[in-house]
């Protein structure tokens, strides 16, 4: 009997770890994204302003180079070029 007791707590752990790795995932990725989006947001205007291009710096260009890492750069590098 106490070994199916066992086998209920290790199903229950793996259950409740399981549920709590989709969410710590995301974190880490939303977290990666913004590193690298900064990362680039910062390296594109230090090159740019040698060529006078630069994007601006406000919350709706940090939110997105967060958010969306690099392709989020690379939306406002072309929406910039327009």
């Amino acid at each position: 009997m106490e070994i199916f007791i066992y086998i209920a707590a290790i199903i229950g752990v793996c259950l409740i770890a399981k549920l709590f790795a989709a969410p710590i995932k995301f974190i880490l990725k939303l977290f990666a994204n913004a590193i690298l989006g900064g990362l680039a947001l910062i390296i594109i205007n230090f090159i740019g302003q040698y060529f006078g291009f630069h994007i601006d710096l406000n919350f709706v260009t940090a939110l997105v180079a967060g958010v969306l890492g690099l392709p989020g750069i690379a939306v406002l590098f072309i929406l910039q070029m327009l």
